[in-house]
Parts: structure tokens; sequence; C-alpha cells
């Protein structure tokens, strides 16, 4: 759980994760963002985060409801073949 301002300078990779009840707020990614194939359990949210280079969601999968809320994609954003089983 992202709460306080957080940046990664040089990418985050969550490929192959399951990630249960997450609440990403106020996160900087400067460089890539990857998800490939990750799993997202539970309600998922993403506010106000910055995603500054590609961010790519490959393959991942939202088990349940997913909000990004007053996120910025500066680049290519990648949901292709995401699956969202609820919303």
């Amino acid at each position: 759980q992202f709460g306080k301002p957080t940046v990664c300078e040089k990418g985050l990779d969550l490929s192959f994760s399951v990630v249960n009840k997450a609440v990403i707020a106020k996160l900087t990614v400067q460089g890539n963002f990857t998800a490939a194939h990750a799993e997202f359990r539970g309600k998922c949210v993403f506010a106000d985060c910055a995603f500054e280079k590609k961010a790519s969601f490959w393959e991942a999968r939202f088990a349940t409801w997913v909000d990004f809320k007053n996120c910025v994609f500066a680049a290519e954003a990648d949901f292709r073949t995401v699956t969202c089983d609820q919303g």
C-alpha cells in the first residue's frame, strides 16, 4: 500500500505478482511501469499516480473492481489483453 508520496526513479516491475486489495496512491514512476501477467485480487485503486514512461498491464488480470482516479499516463499505456472480471 502506497499512501505517502512515493517516487520510483528507475521504474517499477510488478510482473507475475499477486496483489491483494491494493490501494496505490501518490505514486510517481519515472521509469517504465510493468505489470505483465500480474493478478490483482480484491478491489484495486490507483489514485493520484503519475506514470512518466510506458505503463504496461500486458496479460494482467483484475479479479474484481479496479479504479484509476486522477492518474496521469504521460507516455504509452498498454492495456491490451487485460482481463477484468468485474469492472
